[in-house]
């Protein structure tokens, strides 16, 4: 699987080794689309695809501001889905259980006993 290194290998670097000998206004959607096909198929990772993606959009917003294009390329291309990651909640646990770790449903209901102890303690 394919990251950051992969993708910023000279020919591959963002975004000009795919269209550094193409003008601005000559870049339509279908060949975004088919650079992030591309970068799929080699196996770069769906943030670093994102990353990429990113930066290409930056330039093209730039462009269309500064009036050198009238289209902006990289609307309504997509990027493959980056897998969300759990979230870790750190929260201290009764009976001598402190800063361990919870992810999910514990988490939400660890967080939930915790506020409401303190709420019954205040009062």
């Amino acid at each position: 699987e394919a990251g950051y290194r992969e993708l910023h290998r000279p020919r591959q670097a963002l975004p000009g080794g795919e269209f550094g000998s193409m003008r601005m206004i000559d870049i339509l959607p279908e060949h975004v689309r088919e650079w992030v096909a591309d970068m799929k198929a080699r196996g770069v990772t769906p943030h670093s695809i994102r990353y990429a993606m990113v930066v290409l959009s930056a330039i093209f917003t730039t462009a269309l501001n500064d009036q050198v294009t009238s289209l902006h390329s990289c609307k309504g291309v997509k990027t493959p889905p980056v897998p969300a990651q759990p979230r870790n909640i750190i929260t201290p646990e009764p009976r001598g259980e402190r800063g361990r770790v919870r992810t999910g449903r514990k988490a939400e209901t660890s967080v939930v006993r915790l506020i409401t102890q303190r709420q019954q303690n205040a009062s």
